[in-house]
């Protein structure tokens, strides 16, 4: 995550449209959401800014209530099909991507990057969660 700190310095002077993706882009690396302040990310930078992508994972999923450390296969898939029903958009994002790289299969990103909003977006959610239940459950 070396262009983080770009990012984080971008915050100040960008227009609202720009702030929103560029905050997009610090949640997928933090796998939390601190909004466009930019002194929390600052903070975060500075605190959390050394650990490791899989370890900052690790401990978003731990913090939602999806221990992954320690579980067998079936254990972790489970966990990762929960966790694609999740209201943050970053942690449906590295569930699908857990699963992805473990079995190679893409699905809509969609229903990841929050483009939807209320009932269309429950409906994505539903769908991939079906897409990976059923995908698994025909080859597994």
């Amino acid at each position: 995550h070396r262009g983080v700190p770009a990012l984080i310095t971008a915050l100040r002077e960008a227009p609202d449209a720009e702030r929103v993706e560029l905050v997009r882009a610090l949640e997928s690396v933090a796998f939390q959401s601190l909004g466009s302040d930019q002194s929390k990310w600052q903070q975060w930078w500075k605190t959390e800014g050394q650990k490791s992508r899989k370890l900052l994972l690790s401990e978003a999923f731990a913090g939602a209530g999806y221990g992954l450390d320690g579980l067998t296969a079936t254990q972790y898939r489970g966990m990762c099909i929960l966790a694609l029903a999740e209201d943050a958009w970053y942690l449906r994002h590295a569930a699908h991507r857990l699963l992805q790289v473990q079995y190679g299969q893409p699905v809509h990103r969609g229903a990841f990057w929050g483009e939807k909003n209320g009932s269309a977006a429950d409906e994505l959610r539903e769908s991939v969660t079906y897409f990976w239940k059923n995908w698994l459950k025909e080859r597994l």
